[in-house]
């Protein structure tokens, strides 16, 4: 077995595990990789995406953040992904620096459960420096204006039927796991994981009838900015981010790849949901 380990050294408790786990593969005969300290090769290309051909699995310490960031580069690599916690929420984690080992074990002897999760593709066209380009995201697509209070007009189509126009701060559309985070917050709905759906949900929206919508994914979403002279960027789960311009429109469709997130029977969907978001308390 080859593992890859993919950590975020901004917390403390990092370095003890990228140790512990490099010694406890050591000592089972398993190799390990770490993919962001492969050099570049002559024509200044990351190597570590080519690394992630020949693993059997990726370990990610860090939290939501991380895996995020790590699906993307995952692209069409067929891999699971086991996180281990050491930032906030952790939603998409399974593991932390408390029981990580039991997890490792588990996945050395093939006995774990790992789910698919949908993603977005994104396209952009426009008169924008990124026209044509795809982009793709496990959590969300988010377009949200700048500082200043004026509306954002955003004219809304699913397949192809006009929804209508929404003037809001902007428009999240969500997977099934992006439901939990920034379209929770902003008044979207809780979506079983294992669902394939989109998630559009108006951000801080100007009437009282634009309400968060659910819609298959076999269906794309179409946004044309009709806002002119302001500052609207767009974002795929926070990690990437680009500048809108008015009369830009955003395609978002059901990719073609998915997440593979290691995970466990004892912690179910509602389960997370009461433990960490602290979701409809238990009857004493």
């Amino acid at each position: 077995m080859k593992l890859g380990i993919v950590a975020n050294y901004d917390h403390k408790r990092t370095p003890e595990i990228v140790k512990g786990i490099t010694s406890w593969c050591r000592d089972k005969g398993v190799e390990t990789v770490i993919p962001e300290k492969i050099p570049l090769d002559a024509e200044g290309r990351d190597l570590g995406k080519k690394v992630f051909d020949t693993l059997d699995a990726v370990i990610v310490i860090g939290g939501d953040g991380t895996i995020l960031s790590t699906s993307g580069l995952m692209l069409s690599h067929n891999i699971p992904i086991l996180g281990i916690n050491v930032g906030g929420l952790g939603f998409l984690t399974v593991a932390n620096p408390d029981n990580y080992r039991d997890y490792l074990e588990k996945l050395m002897k093939g006995r774990f459960i790992i789910q698919d999760r949908m993603m977005l593709e994104v396209e952009v066209d426009g008169n924008i420096e990124n026209q044509g380009e795809r982009f793709y995201a496990l959590n969300d697509a988010v377009i949200y204006k700048g500082g200043f209070s004026r509306i954002v007009q955003l004219k809304i189509n699913v397949g192809d039927e006009e929804v209508g126009i929404f003037k809001s701060d902007g428009v999240i559309v969500a997977t099934p796991t992006g439901s939990t985070g920034y379209s929770l917050s902003s008044g979207g709905p809780l979506v079983l994981p294992s669902m394939e759906v989109f998630v559009v949900t108006p951000i801080c929206p100007h009437t009282l009838g634009a309400r968060p919508l659910v819609i298959p994914s076999d269906r794309n979403v179409m946004i044309e900015v009709l806002s002119r002279g302001i500052d609207l960027t767009l974002t795929m789960d926070g990690q990437k981010g680009l500048s809108l311009s008015g009369g830009s429109r955003i395609i978002i469709s059901k990719s073609r790849w998915t997440t593979r997130l290691v995970r466990s029977s004892e912690n179910s969907f509602f389960s997370l949901l009461r433990s960490k978001l602290g979701w409809i308390a238990r009857e004493d």
